[in-house]
């Protein structure tokens, strides 16, 4: 199943989520469905918030926050005269009104994901191992449910 929801991923067709169970973020922010045997772990960040779901050999980071949600476009730019990096996939589409941008790339052993809420101010990436690791990952990625507050609501401080 994993490895099916993967290729669906890859092939951009409209992925089935399956989770064992949803999980509110810090602050606020959404949202996420978790596959069974991820865990939640606290990060602490500078200036926005951070975590990560960990299963295993698995990790997915996320990070919230004013400066976050143009990780894909960063990396695009850092990445352009960078030969050793290939580029698997590098998209935009929409989910439930929000444009995300999808990037999944490979350089040497390494390979990674990443996938931009630009509206909602943040980024979900890993480093994989295994097709059943990027399943897992957009399972987590592409579940998100944004608060209906706009990032910037989210983000002032109570009176």
């Amino acid at each position: 199943m994993k490895k099916l929801l993967s290729l669906v991923l890859l092939l951009g067709l409209p992925p089935t989520i399956i989770a064992a169970a949803d999980l509110s973020l810090p602050a606020s922010r959404g949202v996420v469905s978790l596959p069974e045997g991820f865990e939640y772990i606290p990060k602490q960040g500078d200036d926005s918030i951070v975590g990560q779901f960990k299963k295993s050999t698995a990790e997915i980071d996320f990070d919230f926050g004013p400066m976050a949600g143009v990780y894909v476009d960063t990396m695009m730019k850092h990445w352009k005269a960078d030969e050793t990096v290939s580029v698997v996939r590098n998209s935009t589409t929409t989910i439930a009104g929000h444009s995300i941008k999808i990037l999944v790339y490979s350089q040497g052993e390494l390979k990674g994901a990443i996938v931009s809420w630009p509206d909602c101010l943040g980024n979900f990436y890993c480093k994989y191992r295994d097709e059943g690791e990027l399943a897992d990952f957009f399972t987590v990625a592409l579940s998100f449910r944004p608060n209906k507050e706009t990032p910037e609501q989210v983000a002032a401080p109570n009176p």
